[in-house]
């Protein structure tokens, strides 16, 4: 397993607004959306897990990502000319 160090991060963002948001709102349509359009916002917290090689090949799929994504193969093992 590759001996590198990955990380989750998760922030919560509090947001202001006089209608719901749209659930498919994407990060810098929400950052447009309370710096220039209706909403007010602010980050309210922010959580940073560190994963281990296995726990980000599990996540990246959760993300709908590949392990490649991060230079790994399934088993979390460095590829080869990867990183």
């Amino acid at each position: 397993m590759s001996k590198r160090k990955f990380f989750r991060s998760k922030v919560i963002v509090e947001i202001l607004s006089e209608e719901p948001l749209n659930p498919a709102m994407s990060l810098s349509d929400i950052q447009y959306y309370t710096d220039e359009g209706d909403g007010c916002g602010r980050t309210q917290d922010m959580e940073v897990e560190e994963l281990n090689a296995q726990e980000a090949v599990s996540a990246l799929k959760e993300f709908g990502s590949e392990p490649a994504f991060f230079s790994l193969n399934d088993a979390g093992e460095d590829l080869e000319g990867g990183f």
